[in-house]
């Protein structure tokens, strides 16, 4: 072998194929005030890159990570040693025993989180559920590297952090002052709350399942109706058929939701996955897709540091005197979440379509100023759905008037549609609010054609109610408890389309 064939090869053997995927979160910030703990592709999609307050080293070394190379940085650890499988599926009657069951097992939210850390993480996990929903939460992982930085104290980019607290001249945490609370909310929207120093890679396929739990008939069938709406995908193939009949099911499928994530594994099969979880044959496809799991790894699961944790580990006296008014507003922040109203409209151009709302704290309600006026029409706290797949009753312009309620975050939420309409292929959906239209358009498969949008913004003024609202309409608690309540004497109109009249004045009342 000649001195260049040498050369060559040791070249071919030792250059990253794969620069190195962790790069597009390790270091970053991100805001757990205003994205929930347990979607991936939430997460991921919210990660702040504005500013590397942990940067990684720019010297490199090659690592192999299941079939893939990576360019390491010489700050971080890459463990290849960590290989293991788990799937699981639990539910539960409502938000408060499914909180409190992640966070009494450190276990359980490892399979089913997609961020952890310290307490401060498990308190953004109370804030995710709702106490008057059902929850199933069901995943399949497989690990096979550990990310994380060796030792991040010195490489903290602390001029960022001093640039931070001066231009957004933040002051002692005082809940009662509206400018100091919006200025910590700025700064948490800007580095984050939290910074990312860590990563699980490997294959997940994950799904938070929920649906209102005030009709109590399907609670005991919870795990039939799962096998039957989801096909058998998140109980081992295994389909009840007996309850598809049954009134407590017909209830069950027209409240249920769910957040979809697949990571890793052969792509085609993942992406099928991601979008197509009710076909007929999904349980194939997950068994297919699980064998290669453990190739093409992807992101599962991140790890983070709360911001004010970073800011100690400075040893600035700077940064260290603020560091505890910045953990406090985090915690009031998440503690004090105010209803935000966002008005949009559907329209849908097909035999059928649906916009749901995949934020597990996120709810729909009907506009009482525009209420739906058409058939065929399934209405819920979690999504709109008119039409019936492969009914070829093709319509134009079908629309329907919503309004979402949610504490102000960034929504995630799903358009499916049929594949024809006036034309053959030419189905659609679109989904207007907040003066932006998402079209769900170009998945033409004949079967179920689901898009996904992440955190995209709300209005965010909030809903406020006067005292004598609260008064007579019986209700007591936070605003947050009051979310679905019109104000009497000074309703707020929320922001969402351009070119309404205002709102008329209405009688408080629930219009959940």
């Amino acid at each position: 072998m000649t001195h260049s064939q040498e050369s060559k090869n040791f070249h071919k053997d030792n250059v990253a194929n794969d620069v190195f995927p962790p790069s597009s979160w390790l270091g970053y910030g991100i805001d757990l005030t205003a994205v929930g703990p347990n979607d991936i592709n939430a997460l991921t999609e919210a990660i702040l890159t504005a500013y590397a307050i942990i940067p990684t080293s720019p010297t490199t070394s090659v690592v192999d990570v299941a079939d893939v190379k990576w360019s390491k940085p010489d700050n971080v650890n890459v463990a290849v040693d960590v290989a293991s499988s788990s799937s699981s599926l639990n539910s539960w009657k409502d938000g408060t025993s499914t909180a409190e069951a992640l966070k009494a097992d450190a276990s359980l939210s490892a399979q089913y989180m997609a961020i952890s850390g310290d307490a401060s993480i498990s308190y953004s996990v109370d804030q995710s559920f709702e106490e008057n929903r059902s929850y199933s939460l069901f995943s399949y992982n497989q690990t096979v590297a550990d990310v994380k930085f060796k030792s991040y104290g010195q490489s903290i980019d602390k001029t960022t952090l001093a640039n931070a607290i001066s231009g957004l001249n933040l002051q002692p945490w005082d809940p009662a002052n509206k400018d100091v609370v919006n200025s910590y909310k700025t700064l948490f929207n800007v580095l984050g709350s939290h910074i990312v120093v860590g990563a699980t890679y490997g294959g997940r396929f994950q799904m938070t399942i929920y649906a209102s739990n005030s009709e109590s008939s399907y609670e005991n069938e919870v795990t039939a109706d799962l096998s039957v709406a989801y096909n058998g995908l998140v109980t081992s193939g295994k389909i009840d058929a007996s309850v598809k009949s049954e009134d407590q099911y017909k209830s069950y499928s027209e409240e249920v939701m769910q957040q979809v994530s697949c990571q890793g594994g052969n792509p085609s099969l993942s992406a099928k996955l991601n979008s197509s979880y009710q076909a007929d044959d999904i349980y194939s496809t997950f068994q297919q897709w699980a064998q290669g799991s453990a190739l093409n790894p992807g992101v599962m699961n991140l790890q983070a540091s709360p911001l004010w944790t970073v800011m100690a580990a400075t040893f600035d006296p700077d940064l260290l005197k603020h560091s505890n008014d910045v953990k406090n507003a985090f915690y009031w922040i998440l503690e004090n979440p105010a209803p935000h109203w966002t008005k949009g409209v559907v329209t849908i151009n097909s035999d059928w379509g649906e916009f749901g709302i995949t934020s597990p704290s996120g709810y729909i309600i009907q506009d009482p100023d525009q209420p739906p006026t058409v058939d065929n029409l399934i209405f819920s706290g979690t999504k709109i759905q008119w039409g019936k797949e492969h009914s070829h009753a093709f319509q134009r312009d079908v629309t329907i008037h919503f309004i979402i309620v949610n504490d102000g975050s960034g929504l995630n939420f799903e358009l499916s549609h049929g594949s024809d309409g006036a034309s053959s292929g030419s189905g659609r959906i679109d989904v207007t609010f907040n003066d932006k239209t998402y079209t769900a358009s170009t998945v033409t498969d004949d079967n179920w054609n689901t898009q996904f949008f992440f955190n995209e913004p709300v209005n965010q003024n909030e809903h406020t109610l006067t005292q004598d609202t609260v008064s007579t309409g019986g209700f007591s608690g936070t605003n947050w408890d009051k979310k679905f309540i019109y104000d009497t004497t000074d309703r707020q109109r929320p922001q969402g389309l351009t070119g309404e009249e205002p709102y008329n004045k209405h009688e408080a009342h629930d219009a959940k």
